[in-house]
C-alpha cells in the first residue's frame, strides 16, 4: 500500500475569538450609556455568557435607536452578526450585517461602513462564500484607508492574509500579516501585534521552518506580556505548545500547555480553556494514542457543550473518531465521524467536514472496504469541488491514490496523482506538489522503476527545499533510503538515511531521528552488522520512551526482539516482546496488541511451545477480524493450519 506522508494534523492555535472593539457613539448624550452597555456586554461576551451578551446588545440597539444615532446602531448591529456566528447562526448574522451596513451608510462615516463591510466579510467565510468575503473586505480596505483608519486597514490585511494561507498562498499571507504586524506595533496595539505575529508563526512552521516559527511565537508571548493581555499571552503560549508538538518535543509542548491552561484559569477563559485541552487531547492522539488523550478530549467537550460552542464540539468528535480508527474501534469512531461530519455542514465548515468524510474513507479502507472508502472521498472531494478550493480537491485526489495503490490499481493512481499535482501547481501549493511526487515515487517503486522512483523522491526533495519544509526534505530522503535497500544498495540506502539525520536533528524532531535510527538498524542487520543495529534500535527506544510515543516504541521493540532471536536468544526475545505487549496495552491499542501477539506466537512455535503458541496465534486472529485487517488475519490463520492448531 502507498504509504501516507507525515503531515502535521494538530489544529490551527489561533482562534479567532478575540472580543470586537468598543463602538463609539456619534451622539455625546447617548456615550456613557451606550459605553456603560457595552462593557456589561463585552464581560458576558469573553465568558461566553451569550444569552446574557445578546440581551446587553438589544438593550444597546434599543437606546442607539431611541437617540436616532445611525453610527451606534450600525456598531450594535456589528456586534450582534459576530455573536450570532459565534453561535452557529449564519443566515441571522448576515441580516444583521447588512442593517449594519445600511445603518453605517446613514451615519455618513467611511469608518463605520468599513468596518461593516468587514463584519459582512467574515459572515461571507463563514458561509463558505470566499469570493464573496474578499469582496467584501477589499471594499472595508477602501474605506478604512479613506477613513485614515489604520487599526482597520491591519484587521483587514489580516482576515485577507488568513484566506490567501488556507488556500495555500502562504507567501501572500506572510506579506500582508507582516504589513498588519508592523501597524499594530505603530499603532501601541499589542493585541493585534501579537495575534499577526502568531499567524506569521503558522506560515513558518507550515513551511519547516521551525526556528524561525518559535521566534516569532516567542516574540508574540513577550509582546502580549509587555502589552499586559493575558489572553494574547495564553494564545501566544498555546502556539508554543503546538510548535512543540510539530517538533515532537512532547515534554515541552506539555509544558506550554500547561502554562497556558494555567493563564485561561486565572483570567476565567473558559473558551481558551476548552481550546487547550482539545490541542493536548490532539497531542496524546498524534503521538502516544493514549487513554490520557481521550481524558482531554472528554474535557474539552464539556466545557464546548456547556458553552454552546458547537464547532468547538465538532472538533473534538472528529478527533475522539481519529483516535478510536488508530486504535482499531472502527464502530465508535464511524459514529463519531458522522456525528462530526453532520456538525461541520450546519457550521458550514468545509475543510472540517471534508475531513471527516476522508477519516471514514480511511476507516472503511484499512476494512478493505473499497466502495464505500472510494464513496466517501468522492463525498470530500464534491465538497471541496462545490467551493472551489483546488488545495483540498488535491489532498483527497492524494487520498484517493493512495487507496487506489491498496489493490494495484495502478492507472488509477496514476490518473488520480496526475490531478492533484495540476491543483497544486494551479493553488501555488509546493507542499502538496511535493505530496504527489512522493506518492508518484511509491507509484514507480511499485511498478518496479527503480531509477524513476528515485528520479521522484528527488524532484520532492528538491520541492519542499523550494517551499522551505526541511522536513519534508528528510523524509524523501527516508523513502530514497527504503527504495534503495530494498533494491540491495544499501550502501546508497544508508547514506540517504544519514543524510537527513542531521536535519532531523537541526530541527529538533527526536521522533522523527528515533524511527530513522530505526531504519538505519535495519541496513546494518543487513549489513550484518548486529551489535550497531542493536544499539541503534535501542536508543530509538530510549527516545520514544522519553516522548510517550508508545505505539512507536511497542514496535520497535518487536524489532529489536527479532535480532535476540536471530542471535540465538529466544529467552531474551520474550521477554522483549511481553514488554512491547505490556506498552501495547497500556496504551489500549488494539493493532500493536496483535502484532506482539503473533510475533510471541511465532517465537513459541520455535520454540516448541505449543501451547502457548496456539493461545497467542488465535489471539492475534481474533483481534485482527475485529479490526477488519482481513489479511493479516489470514496470515496467522495460515500459520495455525500449518501447525496443526486449528
Amino acid at each position: 500500500m502507498i504509504t501516507t506522508f507525515f503531515a502535521c494534523v494538530l489544529p490551527d492555535p489561533v482562534i479567532a475569538d478575540q472580543v470586537p472593539k468598543a463602538p463609539q457613539a456619534a451622539s455625546p448624550s447617548t456615550a456613557a450609556e451606550l459605553r456603560s452597555i457595552y462593557e456589561d456586554y463585552r464581560r458576558n461576551y469573553v465568558a461566553f455568557r451569550l444569552l446574557e451578551a445578546k440581551q446587553d446588545l438589544e438593550r444597546y440597539i434599543f437606546s442607539a435607536e431611541q437617540a436616532n444615532d445611525a453610527g451606534s446602531q450600525s456598531s450594535g448591529r456589528m456586534l450582534l452578526a459576530d455573536l450570532l456566528k459565534r453561535q452557529g447562526n449564519v443566515e441571522g448574522a448576515l441580516v444583521q450585517a447588512e442593517l449594519a451596513l445600511k445603518f453605517a451608510r446613514k451615519s455618513d462615516s467611511a469608518l463605520v461602513e468599513a468596518n461593516a463591510w468587514q463584519v459582512i466579510g467574515d459572515i461571507r467565510e463563514s458561509k463558505g462564500d470566499f469570493k464573496a468575503a474578499t469582496t467584501a473586505r477589499e471594499q472595508a480596505l477602501v474605506l478604512a484607508k479613506r477613513a485614515g483608519d489604520q487599526r482597520g486597514v491591519a484587521g483587514v490585511y489580516s482576515a485577507l492574509a488568513q484566506r490567501d494561507k488556507l488556500e495555500g498562498r502562504s507567501k501572500d499571507a506572510e506579506e500582508r500579516y507582516l504589513e498588519a504586524a508592523k501597524t499594530y506595533r505603530e499603532l501601541g496595539d499589542a493585541t493585534g501585534e501579537s495575534t499577526a505575529l502568531r499567524q506569521l508563526a503558522d506560515i513558518s512552521i507550515a513551511r519547516g521552518q521551525y526556528a524561525k516559527g518559535r521566534e516569532q511565537a516567542e516574540r508574540a508571548l513577550s509582546v502580549a506580556i509587555a502589552g499586559k493581555d493575558r489572553q494574547a499571552e495564553a494564545h501566544a503560549l498555546r502556539e508554543l505548545g503546538w510548535l512543540a508538538a510539530v517538533e515532537r518535543k512532547i515534554l515541552e509542548a506539555d509544558t506550554r500547555y500547561a502554562e497556558a491552561l494555567a493563564v485561561y484559569l486565572n483570567i476565567g477563559d473558559a473558551q481558551g480553556e476548552a481550546n487547550v485541552y482539545y490541542s493536548w487531547g490532539e497531542l496524546s492522539r498524534v503521538y502516544t494514542q493514549s487513554g490520557e488523550g481521550r481524558e482531554r478530549y472528554e474535557k474539552a467537550l464539556a466545557i464546548y457543550q456547556r458553552l454552546g460552542d458547537r464547532q468547538g464540539q465538532a472538533n473534538v468528535l472528529k478527533g475522539v473518531a481519529e483516535l478510536n480508527r488508530l486504535l482499531g474501534l472502527s464502530g465508535p469512531a464511524r459514529k463519531q465521524y458522522e456525528q462530526a461530519a453532520e456538525l461541520f455542514h450546519s457550521l458550514r465548515s468545509t475543510q472540517g467536514e471534508a475531513d471527516s468524510y476522508l477519516g471514514i474513507g480511511e476507516l472503511e479502507q484499512t476494512q478493505n472496504h473499497y466502495p464505500a472508502a472510494r464513496a466517501s472521498y468522492g463525498r470530500a472531494l464534491k465538497i471541496y469541488q462545490d467551493r472551489d478550493q483546488p488545495a483540498g480537491q488535491a489532498r483527497v485526489l492524494r487520498s484517493i491514490a493512495r487507496l487506489e495503490g491498496s489493490r494495484n490499481n495502478l492507472p488509477a493512481v496514476d490518473r488520480s496523482l496526475a490531478e492533484a499535482k495540476r491543483l497544486s501547481q494551479q493553488s501555488g501549493d509546493l507542499a502538496g506538489i511535493a505530496s504527489a511526487l512522493v506518492l508518484y515515487g511509491h507509484l514507480y517503486k511499485m511498478q518496479g522503476k527503480v531509477d524513476q522512483a528515485r528520479k521522484s523522491y528527488d524532484e520532492a526533495r528538491a520541492t519542499y527545499a523550494s517551499a522551505g519544509q526541511e522536513l519534508g526534505e528528510a523524509q524523501a530522503l527516508r523513502y530514497t533510503g527504503l527504495l534503495l535497500a530494498d533494491a540491495s544498495d544499501l550502501k546508497s540506502a544508508q547514506a540517504a538515511f544519514e543524510s537527513a539525520l542531521p536535519i532531523l536533528n537541526r530541527n529538533g524532531d527526536r521522533l522523527g531521528e528515533a524511527n530513522l535510527k530505526r531504519s538505519l538498524a535495519g541496513i546494518y542487520a543487513k549489513q550484518g552488522r548486529v551489535a550497531e543495529a542493536k544499539g541503534m534500535l535501542l536508543e530509538a527506544i530510549r527516545v520514544m520512551r522519553i516522548a510517550g510515543a508508545s505505539r512507536s516504541e511497542a514496535s520497535t521493540l518487536g524489532d529489536l526482539a527479532k535480532l535476540q532471536f536471530d542471535e540465538g536468544n529466544p529467552r531474551v526475545a520474550r521477554e522483549t516482546l511481553l514488554n512491547a505487549l505490556q506498552i501495547a496495552e497500556g496504551a489500549k491499542d488494539e493493532g500493536q496488541i496483535a502484532v506482539a501477539n503473533e510475533l510471541l506466537g511465532q517465537l513459541a512455535v520455535n520454540t516448541g511451545d505449543r501451547s502457548e503458541a496456539r493461545g497467542r496465534l488465535q489471539r492475534a486472529m481474533k483481534i485482527y477480524s475485529n479490526m477488519g485487517r482481513e489479511g493479516a488475519a489470514s496470515g496467522v490463520r495460515e500459520v495455525l493450519v500449518e501447525q496443526g492448531m486449528l
